[in-house]
Order: C-alpha cells, then sequence, then structure tokens
C-alpha cells in the first residue's frame, strides 16, 4: 500500500540538512513491513547532498534518536542518532531517473546541496495493508480517490481509479496526531 509520497527539494547552495535518523522510529506503525524508494529527478550525488546510508543497519532494530530545534535540519523533530559510525556510510549517488530503495531502520541521512542547482527527489513510501498505525485511529491514506483503511484486514487489490495522490485536508492536525508534533518546516515541495 503506498502510505506517503512526497516530491523532496533542497534549493540551490541551502544550508539545510537531514541528520543521521530512522523513519520507522517516529512513524508509529505496529510492524516494519516498509520499503522507501528515493527516484532521483536531478542529480543526486555528494555535492548536492546526495543521501548517506549505513549498510546493513536496518538489521539492527531501533536506535536511540535524541530530539533537538536546529532551524537547518528539516527533520519534523530535528530526530537524530548521535552514534553513528560515519566511517561505514555510504553515498547513495543517482542521475535522473535512478531509484534507491531503503527499509525504514535504516540509518540515513543527507547534507546540505552545496551546487548551483535544486536537488530534486520524489520519495514513496510503501507499507504491507495490514500494518496498523499505533498513534492515531484516523489514519486512512486518500489515494486516487480510494480511502484505503491500513489495518482493517480488507482487501486492497482493487485498482487506483488514477495515480493522482489528493491532499489531505486536515494534514496540519493528522501530523500532529501522527508525529506527535506540529508541522514540520520541511523544504519540500509538493
Amino acid at each position: 500500500l503506498l502510505y506517503n509520497v512526497t516530491y523532496i527539494i533542497k534549493e540551490p547552495t541551502s544550508r539545510t540538512f537531514v541528520s543521521w535518523h530512522q523513519d520507522l522510529t517516529y512513524w508509529g506503525f505496529d510492524g516494519s513491513d516498509q520499503v522507501s524508494a528515493w527516484l532521483a529527478l536531478s542529480p543526486a550525488n555528494s555535492h548536492s547532498g546526495c543521501m548517506q546510508m549505513i549498510p546493513g543497519s536496518h538489521l539492527e532494530g531501533t536506535r536511540d534518536q535524541e530530539t533537538s530545534d536546529d532551524p537547518d535540519n528539516v527533520l519534523l523533530q530535528s530526530q537524530t542518532i548521535t552514534n553513528v559510525d560515519v566511517s561505514l556510510a555510504v553515498s547513495c549517488e543517482l542521475e535522473p531517473g535512478q531509484a534507491s530503495l531503503h527499509h525504514g531502520w535504516t540509518v540515513h541521512c543527507s547534507r546540505p546541496n552545496l551546487s548551483e542547482d535544486r536537488r530534486i527527489g520524489l520519495n514513496a513510501q510503501y507499507i504491507r495493508p495490514s500494518m496498523r498505525q499505533t498513534k492515531s485511529e484516523k489514519f486512512e491514506p486518500n489515494i486516487g480517490g480510494n480511502k484505503q483503511r491500513v489495518g482493517d484486514g480488507g482487501n486492497h487489490t482493487e485498482p487506483l481509479k488514477n495515480f493522482q495522490i489528493h491532499r489531505h485536508r486536515n494534514r496540519p492536525s493528522r501530523c500532529t496526531d501522527w508525529a506527535g508534533a506540529s508541522m514540520p518546516r520541511f523544504i519540500l515541495k509538493a
């Protein structure tokens, strides 16, 4: 089931970054059957702030993350894993049209975009339809006009009528319900 899809845009010569973190730590699901697909729409390299990952870290489970209020960190609560061995990091350099996949327990980050061009990616997150949201009972992804209730045990094989992602009218309140915080200070544009 498509859980979320977002354009991730880093403006040229921006100071913004994403600290070392694990996605599933704060999404509030009752399971970990999840994968994120990151599709490069512009060059993503070390100079433009491509994603860096720690190979095999998804096998280690949850890591402690500290929260702060760093205005340059685009994460909702500036959550950060502080004890990362960066010598193990691998840069995920991608050309437009290439994609990377990573699990929600994968420890990853991205540095500032020091290039003169935008770094643009499309991030799609998929989950098993049986997964339940533990932070909110209101969780109903609305994909292509078809409401999909996660974790209701129903058959979710009906094809989508179209592939447009509809905006949620109550996104700020849902963000609070799901993530336990106010709307993010993202450099994300949809």
